[in-house]
């Protein structure tokens, strides 16, 4: 779908778990499509309506990275700083464009074919467009599903 060139003025952004897709709509009119990688089954994203609360262009992870030792040699992390041990120093895993909207939850450039650990990772550019065009207190609504067209409805590109 092809996006506008002009701001987005009412955006609301509509996530479908189960098609592994997000929309943004401005006044209803579908401006973006968004392919997503969402929480894997151990750490799933939570459905709700949401808003987004802030924003950071260079995020790093709080609590998941790896933990790097005076050899230069490096250990996962699930636990933050508290993961490293024996002078080893926690490098927090990239989350460019990081759009908050849950808690610690939130939108970020990340893996299209691994599973977040909550977040909702978009490609690269899908994330810097949010990024640059969703402000906060744009509405955020997760569905687990997206419903089925009615028998006889027309949807528009798609």
């Amino acid at each position: 779908m092809p996006d506008k060139h002009v701001k987005p003025k009412h955006l609301r952004i509509d996530v479908y778990l189960d098609r592994e897709h997000a929309e943004a709509t401005d006044g209803g009119t579908a401006v973006r499509t968004m392919k997503i990688k969402a929480g894997m089954p151990t750490h799933p994203t939570p459905p709700g309506v949401f808003k987004i609360s802030d924003k950071n262009e260079k995020a790093y992870s709080s609590i998941y990275g790896q933990c790097i030792d005076a050899k230069g040699e490096a250990h996962a992390a699930t636990n933050g700083a508290a993961s490293c041990h024996g002078g080893a120093v926690y490098h927090g895993t990239p989350m460019p464009f990081f759009t908050r909207f849950n808690g610690a939850v939130g939108f970020h450039a990340g893996s299209l074919t691994k599973p977040s650990h909550g977040c909702i990772h978009l490609g690269h550019g899908d994330a810097e467009w949010l990024f640059k065009n969703a402000p906060v207190g744009t509405p955020v609504i997760v569905h687990k599903s997206k419903p089925h067209a009615k028998p006889g409805s027309h949807q528009k590109g798609r």
